[in-house]
């Protein structure tokens, strides 16, 4: 299976992630890119900061940027999601 790593790009820094993980294919590194989005932003949340994490770059083994995942548009569709679920309350 092949290799990705997350660049998690903040809006002061660079959070590199040195060994990477296996996925099945770039679709699944990008859900995976999505879901740490979710996590790092509702902590943030949570602990009562700003919310600086500004998206995910999803690099190959071999270095190539395969794919950015930007934070403003995996809260777009979760809150997509949610309306969804629960209505709009407009």
């Amino acid at each position: 299976m092949p290799r990705y790593k997350f660049q998690m790009r903040f809006t002061d820094r660079i959070v590199e992630d040195d060994d990477g993980a296996e996925f099945s294919d770039l679709h699944a590194a990008s859900s995976d890119a999505a879901n740490v989005i979710l996590e790092v932003v509702a902590e943030q949340l949570r602990s009562e900061r700003n919310v600086d994490l500004v998206g995910i770059t999803v690099i190959t083994e071999i270095g190539t940027v395969a794919a950015h995942i930007e934070t403003a548009d995996v809260l777009a569709g979760a809150i997509h999601l949610l309306v969804a679920r629960i209505g709009s309350p407009y």
